[in-house]
């Protein structure tokens, strides 16, 4: 067990634990596996834990923007001087009904997209951007499984650049060239998956940098600080940095690297991005299911009823701001 996240074969241990089965016989791995990776997005999804603040941006002539993400709760527009905006979420029917100052983002509305490869999220902006504008967007997703080394902060190893000299690989990755040389991670990833992508930006000049993944595009970083991307994977199986260079020389430097992807639990060092007070319910759905299983109904339903208890309290305890009192409620 990794603090404060647990992996897979201590969940596993006790499920077994619960239900009396310390060696598999009636359960098997697969099943528990797959239990406690069905338990991990329920929980996610009843109690919106699992919270980002990820980069977006607009495409000139485009209302839609990729979310990538479970539900968007708000979305702040980023100037490129002056004070940040945040968006007012409207009703799609009602888009190019409501009046507007200027042509920067003003609006936003959810939006999704189905066809033969699935449901795509997205948000619509209006007016519809004239220009490329630069989104926050604070969020709600699905628990992801995390990197073994989280975070990475060794690039000499498993790392390498196309030109080895514009990269200075240690316990950062720091670009200094005249042009771009991208940065690839020789972990595989896997296609049509989707990454998240935690990372610290610092001595960015003359250079705009973009995040890959599979061949797919990030939002690129302009900006020094932490940045947080979700990137679905495209047919490719590299991760990438790519700064592009806008004039003389360029610099940028990332570290502390977080790498995390969708999925379900299939091995045994596997853990879910997931703090302590929720991860440890994960053996209670679990124990549930293999009740079930065992046609122990009415014990299952008793289990059923405290995990759905904790969720909801551990909801209402970490996740929701409650007002006590009228000083809780003035905007300052």
């Amino acid at each position: 067990m990794a603090y404060p996240f647990l992996a897979a074969s201590d969940l596993e241990a006790r499920v077994r634990t619960y239900l009396n089965e310390v060696s598999a016989d009636f359960y098997t791995q697969t099943q528990i596996y797959n239990w406690l990776s069905l338990g991990a997005r329920e929980i996610a999804q009843k109690s919106t834990c699992v919270r980002r603040v990820l980069e977006a941006i607009t495409v000139n002539g485009e209302k839609r923007v990729a979310t990538n993400c479970y539900k968007v709760f708000h979305v702040e527009y980023i100037p490129a001087s002056g004070r940040k905006v945040m968006l007012t979420k409207i009703d799609p029917l009602k888009v190019g009904n409501y009046p507007s100052n200027g042509t920067h983002p003003q609006y936003w509305y959810e939006w999704s997209v189905t066809n033969a490869g699935g449901e795509y999220q997205f948000i619509g902006i209006d007016p519809t951007p004239n220009d490329t504008y630069n989104l926050r967007l604070y969020v709600a997703d699905l628990p992801k499984i995390i990197h073994t080394t989280y975070p990475i902060v060794s690039w000499g190893s498993g790392w390498t650049a196309a030109t080895p000299a514009d990269w200075t690989l240690g316990s950062t990755a720091a670009f200094s060239a005249t042009a771009g040389t991208i940065l690839t991670w020789g972990t595989a990833i896997t296609a049509n998956v989707n990454y998240s992508l935690g990372f610290n930006v610092t001595n960015l000049s003359n250079v705009v940098l973009t995040p890959y993944a599979g061949g797919t595009a990030g939002q690129y970083i302009t900006t020094n600080g932490f940045h947080q991307v979700n990137i679905l994977a495209g047919s490719g199986t590299s991760l990438v940095f790519s700064p592009s260079v806008s004039s003389g020389t360029g610099t940028v430097t990332i570290d502390n690297l977080y790498i995390a992807k969708e999925g379900n639990l299939s091995a045994s060092t596997d853990a879910y991005e997931l703090d302590p007070q929720w991860n440890r319910l994960l053996a209670l759905y679990s124990t549930m299911c293999g009740l079930t299983r065992g046609s122990r109904i009415a014990v299952a339903q008793a289990l059923g009823e405290l995990y759905k208890n904790e969720v909801e309290y551990l909801r209402q305890l970490n996740v929701e701001v409650i007002p006590d009192g009228k000083n809780s409620i003035i905007y300052r």
